[in-house]
């Protein structure tokens, strides 16, 4: 496989934490194909971007970030990068 590169962090105004990678549309969309790809058995992810954050980000800056369409009703972040036959657990 080729090698990947973490994408820019992402700055959110107004907030004093910055997400990188599995938050950024481009970044998902490389882990979920990866993930398609491979079909491992086992997952682990770790400090992963809280879904729930993304009612508190303004909405012109969610443009290319997870919370770009988000509603109340969205999946979690793994639930976006595996896709259904995974059971997902959080702490």
């Amino acid at each position: 496989m080729p090698p990947r590169t973490l994408p820019t962090p992402v700055p959110i105004p107004g907030r004093t934490k910055v997400y990188q990678a599995l938050c950024w549309g481009p970044a998902m969309d490389q882990a979920r194909a990866f993930l398609q790809e491979v079909q491992p058995q086992v997952v682990v992810f770790q400090e992963i971007f809280p879904i729930e954050e993304c009612e508190s980000i303004p909405a012109e800056v969610r443009r290319g970030f997870v919370c770009e369409g988000w509603t109340p009703a969205s999946p979690s972040v793994p639930e976006l990068l595996l896709g259904a036959g995974y059971q997902v657990a959080c702490n």
